[in-house]
């Protein structure tokens, strides 16, 4: 009888888990069968081709490369496998945040809290963070391995301050505090300008939680030290590992190189990243703001004709009507859309939720969490030449969170209806930008052709299979060996990744950063035994010819040997391929 009362009392977050692991299975599911689907020239063939043991840039901004390939290289990391790997932490990493989370939400709630909670927000934090495959390639990438360091630093430096610590020998909530330090320094080579923000925010967490657990202070200080101890422990290693050593030492050049240019790396670059961000949080909490106000005055006008589940879906639905309406006339760019539904409909949830909670010795507390939780992805974007936007978009964690967070402070049927806002509209972004039309890819209907890699194969689709194939063999024609030398002009690294070559300096995107690709063919130990081939789409610059020139690689003395017509690929403007060799 108490457990049909418990069933009836909880039917909505019944109901709720059932559509949530529904979606997460078809994510899941949809992203298996299609792992050996696609492939993306550019970005993906940069991050499958970093990952290599051959290559070693002395100038490159980050070395993410190097973590990844020491930990998960004897599985051997070709393309399918890489995407096993990537999906696995994606989803493991997801459900350690989700877990450290409900601790807090369990701490704060303890009356209301249930296994149905934690269920319910695991399940959105993950579907949040299998997100990102909808709109960055689907190999794992700088920024993935960074996402994964910030959800499991944050999330040990969180359980180092529970009240009630899993084990109960005193010494297990310092451990946990060195391994959230120890997992945090090594974000210095996979993106080392969040460096500085992920330390501030892993000792304000320690501290806000210790006293909030009434933690005495003297045991405070040890998990503080315990922090400062793993992040001093993981420094020093990274500091002996010889390649790593190589990157903090070569550091102040690169940076230099990275200064110099105009890629999205330079201060100007940063600056305006940060202001699109500003600007864009300033729209989606101000889009939310007047949705909360007009949903509380309507609240008091006319709460005794309508029901909390309508008022909520009516301004629900004013507020995306109010998006798309700002987004058609042109005052919001489209392409911000991806931000601003999801966090302005999080946060009008979230303000709703507040006002309706009876914490009333934690609601300044709540508020704090909210907006963390809110701007978090924000602050973890800096040091990459991708929208700010974009980037974010790896910690959507965060942003799902705050669903589960607030849901019991709304009746049944206004949880029904927010929750099926938010997944009806992840649904349909995930089809369509996943499924419709991938990173750089053509719809997955259409990868129906074998291209047979090394021990494995993917699926591509049937112009990029044949000019692959027609590449390879002609590469063959010239003598070409596997683990050759090539250069790759231009944005091709994933072409010179398939035919087996060694990129030689590393790979070039374009001409701003044709110095920097230089000097790494300075710092390269060329083998004269190997071949040196060239892989042609646009033509290097004259300053990249008199730098190689420099280097003894005199790009007039070689010889074309074939001509190939490029696949309709957006970024790339010749329509031929052409193939060279000394």
């Amino acid at each position: 009888m108490k457990n049909q009362k418990l069933y009836s009392a909880n039917w909505h977050l019944h109901l709720g888990l059932l559509t949530i692991y529904g979606l997460l299975f078809y994510m899941v599911y949809t992203i298996i069968t299609t792992i050996n689907h696609g492939f993306d020239f550019t970005d993906e063939g940069y991050y499958l081709l970093s990952i290599q043991n051959n290559y070693n840039p002395a100038y490159a901004l980050p070395q993410w490369y190097i973590i990844f390939r020491n930990i998960f290289g004897f599985l051997g990391l070709d393309i399918i496998t890489v995407r096993w790997i990537r999906l696995v932490l994606t989803i493991a990493t997801s459900l350690i945040f989700s877990s450290s989370l409900w601790f807090i939400y369990r701490q704060l709630n303890h009356k209301k809290a249930t296994p149905l909670n934690f269920l319910l927000t695991a399940g959105l934090v993950t579907i949040g963070s299998l997100m990102c495959y909808c709109w960055l390639p689907q190999s794992p990438s700088y920024n993935d391995l960074t996402q994964y360091i910030v959800f499991t630093s944050i999330s040990f430096s969180i359980a180092s301050t529970f009240s009630k610590p899993p084990f109960k020998h005193p010494f297990v909530p310092i451990i946990l505090a060195f391994v959230a330090g120890f997992i945090a320094s090594v974000v210095s080579i996979t993106k080392l300008s969040v460096t500085p923000m992920l330390f501030v925010i892993l000792i304000v967490i320690v501290l806000v939680f210790a006293y909030l657990n009434r933690i005495a202070k003297s045991r405070k200080w040890m998990i503080i030290c315990g922090l400062l101890c793993g992040m001093g422990f993981s420094t020093s290693l990274i500091l002996i590992y010889p390649q790593t050593r190589q990157f903090f030492t070569n550091l102040p050049m690169t940076l230099m190189f990275y200064q110099n240019i105009s890629s999205g790396y330079d201060s100007q670059s940063l600056m305006q990243g940060m202001y699109i961000a500003l600007e864009s949080a300033a729209h989606m909490l101000l889009l939310a703001t007047v949705s909360f106000f007009i949903y509380f005055i309507l609240n008091r006008l006319i709460k005794k004709w309508i029901s909390d589940h309508l008022l909520v879906g009516a301004t629900s639905i004013f507020l995306l009507t109010l998006i798309f309406y700002i987004i058609i006339t042109g005052h919001i760019p489209t392409g911000r859309i991806n931000l601003i539904l999801p966090i302005a409909f999080i946060s009008f949830f979230a303000m709703v939720s507040i006002i309706k909670a009876n914490w009333k010795q934690n609601k300044l507390i709540i508020i704090g969490f909210s907006l963390f939780l809110i701007l978090a992805p924000l602050l973890f974007t800096f040091g990459t030449n991708r929208m700010l936007m974009m980037a974010a978009f790896s910690y959507l964690g965060f942003w799902f969170f705050p669903v589960g967070l607030f849901s019991h402070q709304f009746s049944k049927s206004s949880y029904l209806v927010v929750l099926a806002f938010l997944l009806l509209a992840s649904l349909t972004r995930f089809n369509e930008a996943y499924t419709n039309y991938a990173y750089r890819q053509p719809p997955r209907e259409k990868q129906n052709t074998l291209f047979a890699y090394r021990n494995s194969s993917i699926q591509i689709d049937e112009a990029r299979a044949a000019y692959l194939s027609r590449l390879r063999t002609s590469l063959g024609k010239a003598g070409f060996k596997k683990g050759d030398y090539i250069l790759g002009f231009y944005k091709i690294p994933g072409i010179v990744y398939l035919m087996e070559g060694q990129a030689l300096g590393g790979f070039i995107w374009d001409n701003k950063l044709d110095r920097i690709f230089c000097a790494n063919v300075s710092a390269e130990d060329i083998n004269p035994q190997k071949g040196l081939f060239i892989i042609q789409i646009e033509p290097p610059s004259d300053e990249t010819k008199y730098w190689l020139k420099k280097e003894g690689i005199n790009l007039d003395f070689f010889q074309i040997t074939d001509s190939i017509q490029t696949p309709p690929e957006a970024q790339f403007k010749n329509k031929w391929t052409y193939i060279y060799r000394q």
